[in-house]
Protein backbone atom coordinates (compact mmCIF):
# COMPACT_ATOMS: atom_id res chain seq x y z
CA UNK A 1 0.00 0.00 0.00
CA UNK A 2 1.47 3.58 -0.81
CA UNK A 3 0.38 5.01 2.07
CA UNK A 4 2.14 2.81 4.05
CA UNK A 5 5.18 2.58 1.69
CA UNK A 6 4.95 6.75 2.33
CA UNK A 7 4.54 6.86 -1.70
CA UNK A 8 0.85 8.63 -0.86
CA UNK A 9 0.62 12.31 -1.39
CA UNK A 10 -3.19 13.00 -1.38
CA UNK A 11 -6.43 10.31 -1.11
CA UNK A 12 -9.71 11.33 -2.36
CA UNK A 13 -12.53 9.18 -0.40
CA UNK A 14 -16.06 8.80 -1.34
CA UNK A 15 -18.38 9.72 0.54
CA UNK A 16 -20.89 7.47 0.63
CA UNK A 17 -18.07 4.44 0.57
CA UNK A 18 -19.28 1.84 3.43
CA UNK A 19 -18.30 2.62 7.38
CA UNK A 20 -16.10 -0.89 7.05
CA UNK A 21 -13.51 0.64 4.72
CA UNK A 22 -13.52 3.95 6.24
CA UNK A 23 -13.01 2.46 9.71
CA UNK A 24 -9.59 0.78 8.48
CA UNK A 25 -8.84 3.34 5.75
CA UNK A 26 -9.11 7.05 7.61
CA UNK A 27 -6.76 6.07 10.65
CA UNK A 28 -4.05 5.04 9.03
CA UNK A 29 -3.98 8.39 6.37
CA UNK A 30 -4.38 10.37 9.34
CA UNK A 31 -1.31 8.16 11.00
CA UNK A 32 0.62 8.64 8.33
CA UNK A 33 0.05 12.32 7.75
CA UNK A 34 -1.58 12.44 4.25
CA UNK A 35 -3.94 15.05 3.48
CA UNK A 36 -7.51 13.41 2.64
CA UNK A 37 -10.47 14.86 0.45
CA UNK A 38 -14.06 14.64 0.02
CA UNK A 39 -14.57 13.59 -3.61
CA UNK A 40 -17.25 11.84 -5.67
CA UNK A 41 -19.45 9.28 -4.75
CA UNK A 42 -17.82 5.80 -5.08
CA UNK A 43 -19.16 4.87 -8.17
CA UNK A 44 -17.86 7.90 -9.94
CA UNK A 45 -14.11 7.72 -8.17
CA UNK A 46 -14.08 4.14 -9.42
CA UNK A 47 -15.02 4.89 -12.84
CA UNK A 48 -12.12 7.63 -12.54
CA UNK A 49 -9.58 4.64 -11.41
CA UNK A 50 -10.46 1.99 -14.35
CA UNK A 51 -13.10 0.59 -11.72
CA UNK A 52 -16.50 -0.31 -10.80
CA UNK A 53 -16.27 1.75 -8.02
CA UNK A 54 -13.98 2.22 -5.10
CA UNK A 55 -13.57 4.02 -1.43
CA UNK A 56 -10.68 6.25 -2.18
CA UNK A 57 -8.20 6.30 -4.56
CA UNK A 58 -4.90 7.79 -3.43
CA UNK A 59 -2.55 10.06 -5.62
CA UNK A 60 1.37 9.47 -5.63
CA UNK A 61 2.40 12.32 -8.15
CA UNK A 62 2.42 15.61 -6.11
CA UNK A 63 2.06 17.88 -9.36
CA UNK A 64 -1.60 15.55 -9.75
CA UNK A 65 -2.11 15.95 -5.82
CA UNK A 66 -1.46 20.21 -5.81
CA UNK A 67 -3.80 20.21 -8.72
CA UNK A 68 -6.65 18.39 -7.09
CA UNK A 69 -6.31 19.87 -4.14
CA UNK A 70 -6.74 22.83 -5.30
CA UNK A 71 -9.87 21.95 -7.36
CA UNK A 72 -10.92 21.13 -4.00
CA UNK A 73 -10.36 24.36 -2.18
CA UNK A 74 -12.17 26.29 -4.76
CA UNK A 75 -14.96 24.28 -4.27
CA UNK A 76 -15.20 25.03 -0.61
CA UNK A 77 -14.85 28.79 -1.27
CA UNK A 78 -17.88 30.83 -0.99
CA UNK A 79 -17.64 32.70 -4.21
CA UNK A 80 -18.49 29.46 -6.13
CA UNK A 81 -15.20 29.49 -7.81
CA UNK A 82 -15.48 25.97 -8.63
CA UNK A 83 -18.71 26.39 -10.45
CA UNK A 84 -16.43 28.68 -13.31
CA UNK A 85 -13.86 25.98 -13.56
CA UNK A 86 -13.56 22.53 -14.30
CA UNK A 87 -12.19 20.06 -12.66
CA UNK A 88 -9.11 18.42 -14.89
CA UNK A 89 -9.06 14.74 -15.86
CA UNK A 90 -6.23 12.61 -14.83
CA UNK A 91 -5.36 9.56 -16.15
CA UNK A 92 -6.20 6.40 -14.02
CA UNK A 93 -2.49 5.23 -15.31
CA UNK A 94 -0.60 7.81 -14.11
CA UNK A 95 -0.40 8.95 -10.39
CA UNK A 96 -3.64 6.82 -8.85
CA UNK A 97 -4.05 4.35 -7.05
CA UNK A 98 -6.95 2.51 -5.54
CA UNK A 99 -6.74 1.81 -2.03
CA UNK A 100 -9.96 1.28 -0.57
Amino acid sequence: MAARKGNLVLAVVAPDASPHSLKKLLPLLKATGIQVVQGPGAATLGAAAGRDSTAAVGIIDRSLARGISKVFDEEAAPTGAAGRRQAPRASAQKGFRRIG
